[in-house]
Order: structure tokens, then C-alpha cells, then sequence
């Protein structure tokens, strides 16, 4: 089956090939409060959720360095923002001073 799409060109002339078709979405992030009593327990979901993210990045980037090593190191940058501990103590403390119903 042939189909033809239609766009903004970026140069001149006929492209063949393989297509990549952006649809923008929308992240929902539930804002909630919390309890002072749940501000541990919510740190160790931010803990939890930041090793399963250093993971599939880990991962995603074995599977880019085969692509090239400049793919790689986008993911490497990623990372290091996952381990930056100034970045994430700021977060920490975000838990203990503004997510909590007791002020």
C-alpha cells in the first residue's frame, strides 16, 4: 500500500524513506498532599523510581552505542543528571518543606 504525506520541506526535492510522524502529547502529574508521617515513604518511591529510570536509560544506551557513540553519550548525560546529588537533595528537601499538610 502507498500513501503520500505532505509537509513543511526542509530542502528541495524527493525523499524516500522511512517516516517519523510527531504527535505532542500531554503528561498528566498528579499533584497530591502529603502527610509529614508519608514524607519517608515518598522519598523511597523517588529513590525506587530513580533506579528503574537509571536502569532503562543503562539499557537504552548498550542499545545506542551500537548506533553511534555520540547517540551514547546523550544517554550518559541523562544519567548523570539521575546521579547529581545536588539536583537531588534539592528534591529530597522539596518532600520535607512544601509537600506536607502540616503547615
Amino acid at each position: 500500500m502507498k500513501k503520500e504525506w505532505r509537509g513543511i520541506p526542509v530542502s528541495p526535492g524527493i525523499a524516500i524513506g522511512n517516516l517519523f510522524c510527531y504527535t505532542p502529547h500531554t503528561v498528566h502529574v498528579e499533584h497530591r498532599t502529603i502527610a509529614a508521617g508519608q514524607i519517608t515513604a515518598e522519598i523511597e518511591r523517588f529513590e525506587i523510581a530513580l533506579r528503574q529510570c537509571r536502569k532503562a536509560f543503562e539499557r537504552t544506551r548498550e542499545t545506542a552505542e551500537g548506533v553511534t557513540s555520540k547517540v551514547a553519550q546523550l544517554f550518559d548525560a541523562q544519567v548523570m543528571l539521575l546521579e547529581d546529588e545536588i539536583l537531588l537533595d534539592e528534591i529530597r528537601n522539596a518532600f520535607a518543606n512544601r509537600l506536607h499538610a502540616d503547615d
